[in-house]
């Protein structure tokens, strides 16, 4: 089963490219490649990883046609897909090297969440970040509530996480860096990080992250909540809906 992932080294640069058009949409392959090479950068001489994807967009979600991913939705009443993702996203903010993202177009779900986990990220100044899985009757999880709260603030979190507000990159001018070609400004700076001192870089950085994730126990319960969401009726209605292309009618249920 192939993946959307390509993987490229420049020295001490990994380079992680999203490659699946259109849209770069993350099917069960690229989800479990990215999990795999992720977990593998641990015990290589890599000292800072870049992500970055072709085409328009950054990333448009979860590829919700993905017959894998579908199957992996209904096992264990979604459990097995939420630990997947919460995995991923673990396995990217534990890295100890620097990680850097590079964003055009949009990052949606779980694109957003690789964007917003990420140590550092270069966007163009009409790169938008949404997660609408309120919109699907789906909780958000991957343990990435507490971590959104965390980088940009509880009142900002909730306008992204509970309205499903697209927010745009300038909004969030100490989350992203601006530019006009945010790819050659995201490799300068991942190989500016790579030259860093690698002892210094990594104790910084496992006390930032300690720091920063205070709360990130809040995020305990996010493989039931997934499991609860998936498996209601709303659920049901905004998956029929998308597919028949169609406002959704929801009922709470």
């Amino acid at each position: 089963m192939s993946s959307g992932l390509e993987i490229n080294h420049h020295e001490a640069v990994t380079e992680l490219v999203l490659n699946r058009p259109p849209g770069n949409r993350i099917d069960l392959a690229t989800l479990d490649a990215l999990t795999d090479t992720i977990e593998g950068l641990k015990h290589k001489s890599t000292r800072a990883v870049l992500l970055r994807a072709k085409g328009h967009d950054f990333c448009q979600g979860a590829d919700l046609t993905d017959p894998d991913l579908a199957a992996a939705t209904r096992q264990d009443g979604g459990r097995v897909l939420a630990r997947r993702g919460q995995a991923l996203i673990d396995a990217w903010t534990a890295l100890p090297m620097p990680t850097v993202v590079c964003l055009r177009g949009w990052a949606v779900g779980a694109g957003a969440c690789l964007v917003m986990a990420a140590d550092f990220r270069f966007a163009a100044p009409a790169a938008r970040v949404r997660f609408p899985e309120v919109d699907r009757g789906m909780y958000l999880s991957w343990g990435i509530l507490p971590r959104l709260v965390s980088l940009v603030g509880p009142a900002q979190a909730k306008w992204m996480a509970l309205a499903g507000e697209a927010v745009a990159s300038d909004m969030l001018p100490g989350t992203f860096r601006l530019s006009g070609d945010p790819e050659h400004a995201a490799a300068s700076f991942a190989a500016q990080m790579a030259e860093a001192p690698p002892l210094a870089m990594r104790s910084i950085k496992r006390t930032l992250q300690a720091a920063a994730e205070v709360g990130q126990g809040a995020a305990d319960g996010d493989v039931e909540a997934f499991a609860e969401s998936v498996g209601s009726a709303d659920f049901a209605e905004a998956i029929s809906a998308f597919f028949e292309k169609r406002a959704p009618r929801f009922t709470g249920a």
